[in-house]
């Protein structure tokens, strides 16, 4: 379109809306965009107003870009494999996004197409602000609807929904970008950026290897990757300065050899370690999912007991969580080592002992670390955990009184079929004598106590079985409370 009024000469584009229930970016593009003044910001030429009633009048002028678009074939092959070039386009693209974060404006939707060329130089526009997200603005994005590219969006905005988001969305939608304009189109999956697959796309050299270092730290999970646009700025400047400092240093081509060879070794060293530490923080998170879940669904399950037990001045009931020191009380079955990590009880008084001292059934949520090292991974091979934690439910009996010593009973309840049977213990003179399994004992053992076995991963798939674990400890419970509670024989 050309300016009829003759204020302006040439020709310029007009965007107008094309779906009215996306009019709020329209407007959001406009809000930003009237901020900058940037030379790799698209310019805002004019624009209609924005509180009018027919969305199909609203429009807004902006340059013609005469080299097309990031996205076009002929334009990315310019810079495949030619590192002076992509650091070249990369720094525009930075210090656009450095302005717009200077402003508090994340972009959200860095993407090829959205990277314009003015002419057939390698000068460039950052477009479409119509995804950005401006401080002290509604958020308009609807809930679940997820912003920005796919194939270049950060994790923490693939779900949508109310979100904390960060400038360092961008960075990371620039490092994926950075590594589709240098392999000449690209889109490399999330995190794979130091997988063998990308050595042939950055080959050798230094250059090369220092920017593979700096895209592993703007592609990678938000706790890991550079929080500010400056440093990276600050590194393509470096990479792109590298060669003429490379003269001041005294350094031969033996050096230089040995120097590759010291820095692979180092680089292997940081990986493994950073993958035992990602094990580690996955582990913590699947365990810290399931302790929320069993918080939920033990409460549940236990208060209802309540409102069915307690009878006014006959049975009292409670319910409550374990504390940390509670559940470090009982002593598990050292060759299984299930260790307790969350717990909740059911305490009961009976008027026929006075309301004197509660019996007390705690459902403890345990994990299996056998396997396990103190860091969270397998300690055999931890570069080989396969995402199996095996978890337990595991019941224990406890009825102590502060007044009456005689009374101390506390251990894990036996399996009903165990109850009263035989089992034999050998003595110094090889004699066998024969003892009744109790109902509780003060050990853990792995055939005879009641406890439930599920893998972490499938919380929701052994619900069945969990129910059917926490009805036959309540069971062994109450036949504890009927039959009365023996100090037990140890087994």
């Amino acid at each position: 379109m050309t300016d009829v009024t003759g204020q302006l000469s040439g020709n310029y584009a007009l965007k107008r809306i094309k779906n009215d229930t996306r009019w709020h970016r329209f407007k959001n593009e406009v809000e930003a965009i009237k901020q900058f003044s940037h030379e790799n910001i698209i310019p805002l030429i004019d624009h209609s107003r924005l509180d009018v009633a027919d969305l199909s009048s609203l429009f807004l002028v902006m340059p013609i870009a005469e080299g097309g678009t990031l996205a076009a074939h002929d334009r990315l092959q310019l810079y495949k494999g030619d590192i002076h070039a992509v650091i070249g386009v990369a720094r525009q693209i930075a210090l656009a996004l450095s302005e717009a974060h200077s402003r508090s404006i994340v972009h959200r939707d860095i993407k090829p197409k959205n990277i314009l060329f003015k002419n057939k130089s390698h000068d460039l526009w950052v477009a479409d602000f119509g995804l950005c997200l401006i401080p002290r603005a509604d958020r308009k994005t609807e809930v679940g609807e997820v912003v920005g590219p796919v194939r270049f969006t950060a994790p923490e905005l693939e779900s949508g929904g109310p979100l904390d988001v960060t400038r360092a969305a961008d960075i990371y939608s620039l490092g994926k970008l950075i590594y589709y304009i240098f392999s000449g189109g690209v889109t490399i999956p999330r995190e794979a950026i130091d997988d063998s697959r990308s050595d042939e796309v950055f080959g050798s050299g230094e250059r090369q290897l220092r920017l593979r270092i700096l895209l592993e730290q703007m592609i990678c999970e938000r706790s890991k990757r550079l929080q500010s646009i400056s440093e990276v700025i600050a590194r393509l400047d470096a990479i792109a300065d590298w060669e003429r400092k490379a003269l001041e240093v005294p350094l031969g081509d033996e050096g230089t050899a040995a120097l590759v060879s010291i820095r692979r070794r180092a680089r292997d060293a940081t990986k493994r370690e950073s993958q035992k530490i990602s094990e580690f923080e996955y582990r913590t998170q699947i365990i810290n999912r399931i302790k929320d879940s069993f918080t939920v669904w033990i409460k549940g399950k236990l208060q209802a007991l309540v409102e069915h037990v307690v009878v006014p001045d006959e049975i009292k009931c409670a319910v409550g969580p374990l504390s940390m020191s509670e559940l470090w009380t009982a002593e598990i079955d050292s060759a299984r080592c299930y260790v307790s990590i969350a717990g909740f009880e059911f305490r009961a008084v009976f008027a026929n002992e006075n309301f004197a001292t509660p019996h007390r059934l705690q459902i403890r949520l345990c994990q299996n670390v056998s396997s396990v090292g103190i860091y969270g991974y397998r300690s055999k091979n931890p570069m080989e955990f396969d995402g199996t934690l095996q978890c337990a439910i595991i019941p224990f009996y406890q009825q102590t009184s502060l007044i009456d010593s005689s009374i101390d009973v506390r251990g894990f309840l036996t399996k009903r079929k165990y109850i009263s049977t035989l089992r034999g213990k050998i003595d110094r003179s090889f004699k066998v004598p024969s003892l009744p399994v109790q109902r509780i004992m003060p050990t853990f053992h792995t055939e005879m106590s009641a406890h439930t076995v599920f893998d972490a991963g499938d919380w929701i798939a052994a619900s069945e079985t969990l129910e059917a674990g926490l009805r036959e400890a309540v069971d062994l419970f109450f036949g504890a409370v009927e039959h009365g509670t023996l100090r037990s024989i140890p087994m």
